[in-house]
């Protein structure tokens, strides 16, 4: 099996890796301006066919124009045997110098000629269970933080709440599809704001800092949003004016941190032989806790009301920062290459 395409080299992951987060959130955005528009402008009968038709339609085009510029991995080339076109990937599109490039090779290669005395075997090895199994200490820990960055980004209830949004809308008195959709337009570009923010301070400031922050904020914000939605005495206008508020600045610290690193950090901890079987294991923990917050949120909502749905989040949220308080190390500056031993040392 080649491996997978790997993160750029370090001083610089952060900025590149949000890139992703931050291709999400374009995304949203513009589906969130799609949707606007085409309530405003299309009749009530023909939004579905509209909407179907661009749902099915801009993710083909888009996939299509970027594999026809997507270059390979460097490392799938190396373990290949293709070190020139590695190299020249290097120099071209990741701007490394020369003699940098020929010594990441080196790296490269050193590492994949290791696998008798790696801890886990290539062949066979590095499977799910031999991950959970493992009596390697180093390993066990990457597989927790890297798991758990990915649980904790979940944790902050970011779906739900989304799935959730027009139920919470509607009860504050936002009943208009238009002006509701032009709210979330709103959000989206909270979103991309926050996006963007982490994409120029997490090679700055590290991840944890961020990921701690941006946990504190979700679960405060989502605290703000259940003191507001039961704060009956206030004025309508002002219930909505601190509703919209809170949600944004949820949203918006959301991206800060919870968005990208769920991804950044996993891609980071994994080192080369076991990355694809434990990536794969960290996507389903996301997807599978995504699917039960999601299934269950009307039900939540019904049984604790919609104050005890959003104090939920806010616990789950708190939840999330103790977890990465006590286990995520920095791992912002750290070659991938060297990254066991990095994990090794913290043990």
């Amino acid at each position: 099996r080649p491996p997978p395409a790997p993160p750029p080299p370090a001083g610089v992951r952060g900025y590149y890796v949000t890139w992703s987060e931050i291709g999400i959130c374009v995304g949203n955005l513009a589906a969130y301006l799609v949707s606007w528009i085409v309530t405003t402008t299309v009749p009530y009968a023909a939004r579905w066919r509209v909407l179907s038709l661009a749902a099915a339609a801009s993710p083909v085009a888009l996939l299509v124009a970027v594999a026809l510029v997507l270059p390979e991995s460097p490392r799938w080339l190396v373990v290949n045997d293709r070190a020139d076109e590695a190299l020249a990937v290097m120099t071209r599109d990741l701007a490394l110098a020369p003699t940098e490039a020929r010594d990441l090779v080196d790296d490269i290669r050193h590492d994949f000629s290791l696998e008798a005395a790696d801890k886990l075997r290539a062949d066979r090895g590095a499977t799910w269970l031999a991950l959970l199994a493992t009596p390697d200490k180093a390993i066990r820990l990457m597989v927790a933080v890297g798991a758990g960055a990915a649980l904790a980004q979940q944790l902050s209830g970011i779906q739900a709440i989304l799935v959730e949004y027009e139920f919470a809308v509607e009860a504050l008195g936002v009943t208009a599809s238009a002006v509701s959709t032009a709210f979330l337009v709103g959000l989206g570009f909270a979103k991309l704001a926050g996006a963007l923010l982490a994409a120029a301070l997490l090679d700055r400031l590290g991840r944890k800092s961020l990921l701690l922050t941006s946990a504190t904020g979700c679960s405060l914000g989502l605290a703000t949003l259940g003191l507001v939605v039961g704060a009956a005495s206030l004025a309508a206008t002002s219930r909505r004016a601190l509703f919209f508020a809170a949600l944004y600045a949820y949203v918006f610290l959301f991206e800060i941190g919870l968005g990208p690193c769920c991804w950044l950090v996993p891609s980071e901890v994994f080192y080369n032989k076991i990355r694809l079987p434990a990536m794969g294991m960290a996507t389903v923990v996301n997807r599978l806790t995504v699917t039960i917050l999601v299934s269950t949120s009307v039900s939540l909502d019904a049984a604790a009301s919609r104050v005890g749905f959003f104090a939920t989040y806010a616990a789950t949220a708190a939840l999330a920062f103790l977890f990465l308080l006590r286990y995520l190390p920095e791992t912002a500056n750290t070659d991938l290459e060297h990254m066991f031993d990095y994990f090794a040392r913290l043990c």
